[in-house]
């Protein structure tokens, strides 16, 4: 009940899960996870990761174009990724990918330390995803503009019939 009532985003790699739902199961697992928080990510190394929001799974490509130099810091720095994506207002998936890339960036040296070059590939993603949210606002800003006036001046007629109705 703790986690339920006080945890809204919660991330697990494998082996955590199978500690704490029992299950090895990816499946089984992200459907207990997404029972207990808002946000659920499961982490799967090479296999990438799951995340649920909204009661729906969404499957993220982990970033596989090397093998991994050394895995220190990968998980937290999946984490830092999501989150970084979430309170910036990404679409979940994008959140996942975010994670995917600095878990990935900080596999290809030693140490728990992301170097410039992967920094610059990060960033160069975050204006990706930036670039393509600015896209889909500008194709819907005519639907939302139109829709906007269009309930204004339903307003307006609906003001104006009970000044007319109140007339006469």
């Amino acid at each position: 009940d703790i986690i339920k009532n006080y945890v809204d985003i919660l991330i697990a790699n494998e082996d955590e899960a199978e500690a704490f739902c029992g299950y090895r199961d990816e499946h089984k697992i992200m459907t207990h996870l997404q029972d207990l928080a808002p946000v659920a990510a499961l982490k799967l190394g090479e296999k990438g990761s799951c995340v649920s929001y909204n009661n729906k799974v969404h499957r993220i490509k982990a970033q596989t174009d090397s093998p991994p130099v050394d895995t220190t810091g990968a998980g937290d720095l999946w984490a830092a990724g999501f989150l970084f994506g979430l309170v910036n207002g990404y679409a979940i998936e994008a959140c996942g990918a975010m994670g995917s890339a600095c878990g990935y960036e900080v596999c290809r040296v030693v140490g728990a330390k992301i170097p410039d070059a992967g920094l610059e590939v990060i960033l160069f993603g975050v204006g990706q995803h930036l670039h393509a949210a600015a896209q889909q606002v500008e194709a819907l800003l005519p639907q939302l503009v139109q829709g906007a006036i269009e309930e204004c001046l339903a307003g307006v007629l609906a003001q104006q019939r009970v000044l007319l109705a109140g007339i006469v």
